[in-house]
């Protein structure tokens, strides 16, 4: 599970263990959007671009993990789906929102970190 604020703070996005995310409207009190599901495992991770146009996720199913951002007005993916036979962490977007970056474990001598464009 995980809560997150848009950057202006009008946003809410909070992840729950039915693989579920659904954000809110913090001004209004109300559902911005419908819910949406990544069909891949639950969401354990999850951070507004800094436009709060898109969120990026990660879903995990115990073992492995996926990345994406969504569109979440539409409920849609609009990134490829980042998949990691570990479990990633630690979402951070630039400033730009043209770059995601997370980690995930790797060998001693790697950083673990992986820079991914985002359109």
């Amino acid at each position: 599970m995980d809560i997150q604020f848009s950057a202006d703070g009008k946003l809410m996005a909070i992840s729950g263990i039915d693989q579920g995310l659904q954000v809110w409207n913090t001004e209004a009190g109300t559902k911005a959007a419908r819910p949406f599901y990544d069909p891949f495992g639950s969401v354990k991770s999850l951070l507004f671009r800094p436009d709060s146009r898109s969120i990026a996720t990660i879903s995990t199913d115990n073992i492995n993990s996926v990345v994406r951002v969504w569109d979440w007005e539409e409920a849609l993916p609009i990134s490829q789906p980042f998949k990691y036979p570990t479990i990633a962490s630690g979402l951070l977007f630039s400033n730009d929102g043209h770059k995601l970056i997370f980690s995930r474990p790797t060998a001693a001598a790697s950083s673990g970190l992986l820079f991914h464009q985002v359109e």
